[in-house]
């Protein structure tokens, strides 16, 4: 079907961006991905980019769990995977504050 931006126990969230909605062709090709990884049994959202700069965290979180829960009871059973083919980032992340305590102690 495709690759969906993040999975998370039987939900796959996907960033709508601007660039989704530039072409009709990109438009419909996504929609039809998208289409099909619904049809998997699993639980599909969609997040426009407004969702990120204007909804609280906690009202994005709230709705994930919820798909979460709907898709607990799913037969995925038939669902098949296949290898993670994405390049290893070009960046080194930013160390999380745990790290750099650690390090300042170090």
């Amino acid at each position: 079907m495709g690759r969906g931006d993040l999975h998370l126990d039987g939900v796959v969230l996907e960033y709508d961006g601007r660039r989704s909605r530039l072409s009709r062709v990109a438009f419909t090709q996504e929609r039809r991905r998208q289409t099909g990884i619904a049809e998997t049994a699993l639980e599909l959202r969609r997040c426009p980019a407004a969702d990120y700069y204007t909804r609280p965290g906690a009202a994005v979180c709230a709705e994930v769990m919820r798909a979460v829960r709907m898709a607990a009871g799913r037969d995925r059973s038939g669902l098949r995977t296949g290898p993670d083919t994405l390049r290893a980032p070009a960046l080194t992340p930013l160390p999380t504050l745990a790290e750099h305590r650690a390090h300042q102690a170090a």
